[in-house]
């Protein structure tokens, strides 16, 4: 609201080419950190380009959506965390509840592992929730709760078609149809519970676990819309640096580039294929490919060679 109220009262074409010179910002910053904070990039400038062309980017900046504040204030919150700095840490991550649901299951997580994170993530949250009650009015703020309580737990009733939903809320309400959008936020907070344990207990790497939540949040978020899914780049970034630095077995190029294709050219095929099918494909896809990594990750035996053969790949 503190960025739609003013742009609301500019010509249309000038309120449009002013949102986007702000999401071509965030994207710049992202980019211009993950080259710098990731050393599986820092010969592979390729792949940073692909981020920027790829479509769930394009996506993002042609509808005019805010998917990259919210990979701008991940990709900001890791650079961070990194450095032990959790005031500005913990307030980017609260910045990502600009759009509750778009990495809550990351927050819950994260503030679980490092508590420290609160000492900016509540003056932020004070502060935006003043923001809010400036610009939207406390009627405005109600209505929103209102539309965020009824989307993680009733029936699915918002015009979004359901070919466009990419995440298993649908699949959930099409067994139980009173209650599976809350099942399935359930499934997500318990699955993400149990990545933070392990995370805190250090039995799974920072970078892994931040990427598997990303994941999950995908999958058991009650709304899935295709520019969301940009921060599963994000998360390939950070499984891909694992890699790099020995901390997953799996080296082998090949799943790298099926992932990435996957992101690239899955979500929009989904979406055409959703129609006919009756269902969407991508989150059952995705899924495929997070089993098939763990079950990897789970019987291989990490070998000096096998860690040099990602490391070796341009």
């Amino acid at each position: 609201a503190a960025v739609m109220v003013p742009l609301s009262q500019l010509p249309f074409a000038w309120s449009f080419a002013c949102f986007a010179f702000i999401q071509l910002s965030l994207l710049s910053i992202s980019v211009w950190s993950l080259g710098r904070d990731y050393s599986v990039l820092h010969q592979r400038k390729g792949w940073l380009w692909a981020i920027v062309g790829s479509p769930l980017v394009l996506e993002s900046l042609i509808g005019g959506q805010s998917s990259l504040l919210a990979l701008a204030c991940i990709v900001g919150f890791l650079h961070f965390l990194r450095r032990d700095n959790y005031v500005i840490a913990g307030s980017l991550l609260a910045m990502t509840l600009y759009k509750p649901n778009v990495a809550a299951l990351l927050v819950v997580a994260a503030l679980i592992v490092h508590p420290r994170l609160l000492r900016g993530f509540l003056p932020t949250m004070a502060i935006g929730l003043g923001i809010a009650l400036l610009t939207a009015g406390t009627s405005g703020v109600l209505k929103y709760v209102q539309l965020a309580t009824q989307l993680a737990s009733s029936q699915w009733s918002l015009e979004t078609p359901f070919w466009k939903v990419h995440g298993l809320a649908p699949s959930f309400q099409s067994v139980w149809p009173e209650h599976g959008k809350l099942a399935c936020v359930g499934v997500g907070l318990l699955i993400s519970l149990l990545v933070a344990w392990q995370w805190r207990a250090r039995r799974l790497a920072e970078l892994l676990a931040v990427a598997l939540l990303l994941c999950c949040n995908a999958l058991f978020n009650p709304y899935v819309p295709i520019y969301d899914l940009v921060l599963l780049e994000l998360a390939l970034v950070l499984v891909c640096q694992a890699a790099y630095s020995g901390q997953f077995k799996l080296q082998s190029i090949v799943y790298f580039q099926g992932a990435a294709l996957l992101l690239f050219v899955g979500p929009h095929l989904s979406q055409a294929l959703a129609r006919p099918l009756g269902w969407n494909p991508f989150p059952m896809l995705l899924v495929g490919v997070l089993f098939a990594a763990v079950a990897y990750e789970w019987n291989a035996s990490a070998t000096e060679t096998e860690v040099g053969v990602f490391q070796r790949t341009p």
